[in-house]
């Protein structure tokens, strides 16, 4: 239903790219995929903080990472097109 991946961005990033099945869209499943692959790749890897690239008019995407604790982290431009930068990294959350 749903799929995450990452790749190499820099050095200790990851960036992520989700997919989630039509048919499974609008039942919240984005945020719970994209939190489980960050805690794989955060337990898996000396990876320190991941990226995601994400249109600007993509609500559902940006609400999914942002349910799944990533923080705004600026704009670029990617391919030729605007994108919202947002990121999470290992230690957010830890007191």
């Amino acid at each position: 239903m749903a799929q995450v991946r990452f790749d190499a961005a820099d050095d200790g990033v990851k960036e992520i790219s989700i997919g989630v099945a039509p048919a499974a869209r609008g039942r919240s499943l984005g945020a719970a995929a994209i939190d489980a692959g960050v805690t794989r790749v955060f337990s898996d890897s000396s990876a320190a903080r991941v990226v995601a690239r994400i249109k600007p008019d993509n609500e559902r995407s940006i609400a999914s990472f942002r349910n799944a604790d990533f923080d705004p982290a600026g704009r670029e431009t990617a391919d030729g097109e605007d994108v919202l930068l947002y990121s999470r990294n290992r230690d957010a959350g830890l007191a």
